[in-house]
């Protein structure tokens, strides 16, 4: 017909229901797409337009650091398409709370980290954390159960495996078990927590304590401060951010791993478990002559050790804290940055 001559009279030759160039079709039927301007498959067009390969899918790159946190997530807590993530800048947050609280930990993640910074502006960029702190958050303790079984499989796979740490992994990992918490920089930043039977309130609280026991360590790298001092950080920073106090740390448990630990302690009920009444009871401690010094908690640890932090060191490791950053927050900082093991 005339619009046929009309089109090879131009040099163009028919390709499925179009009209191109002889060089043209020659591309089409190898399968290429001409994409602004260049000819390329549609492998290079999805690149080209922001996506890369992630399991056998097309997804955008800005999505594929988030999926490959989900994907382990899921798998390694056994909640699969019920676990609930929230992201910030520097915090993953995931597990089976209401979106609603989870957004309010992230929340209140930030404002852990925006403290930290104020205090250590050099610590500034996110790589203190090398990524985002991945946050674990249930209401129970199964699905966190499985993720310290599942990371301490994880372990196992890794080239550095072997049988002396091996028997060091098997004891966190039992450590883990009994508790309710827990915290690693290593491979990565991240902790995990379980709400019952307390309230989202002291959640929030615990996610911030181990969140800057984690910034502590990250912040020395290799070099890690004595056990006052981390602890001492935490709690003034789980203060500062939550208004309250409601971490205890002890081999047991919660609040009442320090049940009648402490030495100073007379009674059954152990008044150092109130933090509201630490100072006044510092202060008299001090006012009596009967305060321990300071140097008493150099060598003490947290867990597994009869020499270790009992509730009043506690108390006092926050009080020290307190008292140095309200002094001069530039030579705190100072101090943290010249702090050794078994400072």
């Amino acid at each position: 017909d005339a619009e046929e001559a009309a089109m090879r009279a131009k040099g163009l030759v028919r390709y499925k229901d179009q009209w191109v160039t002889p060089e043209d079709r020659e591309k089409l039927e190898q399968g290429l797409r001409k994409y602004e301007g260049r000819w390329m498959t549609e492998d290079q067009i999805r690149e080209a337009q922001g996506y890369v390969r992630h399991e056998g899918k097309w997804v955008k790159k800005d999505d594929l650091e988030v999926l490959k946190l989900i994907g382990p997530a899921k798998e390694d807590t056994g909640l699969g398409d019920a676990l609930q993530f929230v992201q910030t800048e520097h915090y993953a947050v995931m597990g089976d709370l209401a979106g609603a609280e989870m957004q309010t930990i992230a929340e209140t993640m930030e404002r852990l980290f925006a403290e930290w910074t104020r205090l250590f502006p050099s610590d500034l960029s996110s790589s203190i954390l090398d990524g985002k702190h991945r946050l674990f958050v249930f209401r129970k303790a199964r699905p966190y159960q499985q993720l310290v079984r599942a990371r301490y499989e994880r372990m196992k796979a890794t080239e550095n495996w072997s049988e002396s740490f091996a028997r060091t992994e098997q004891e966190r990992m039992k450590m883990r078990l009994r508790e309710t918490s827990f915290w690693d920089v290593q491979p990565y930043v991240v902790s995990g927590h379980v709400q019952m039977p307390d309230p989202f309130e002291a959640l929030k609280a615990h996610c911030v304590h181990f969140g800057a026991n984690a910034l502590v360590t990250r912040h020395h790298r290799t070099r890690f401060p004595s056990w006052w001092v981390n602890e001492g950080i935490a709690y003034w920073f789980e203060k500062r951010v939550t208004g309250t106090i409601q971490t205890f740390n002890a081999d047991v448990g919660r609040a009442g791993g320090y049940a009648n630990q402490n030495p100073l302690d007379t009674n059954k009920a152990n008044p150092w478990l109130d933090p509201t009444r630490w100072e006044d009871l510092l202060v008299g401690l001090v006012r009596e002559g009967r305060d321990p010094p300071l140097d008493r908690m150099k060598s003490k640890v947290l867990f597994g050790s009869e020499n270790r932090l009992d509730a009043h060191d506690i108390a006092k490791a926050w009080s020290v804290v307190a008292f140095l950053i309200q002094d001069d927050p530039e030579k705190f900082a100072a101090f943290l940055r010249e702090c050794k093991e078994g400072s």
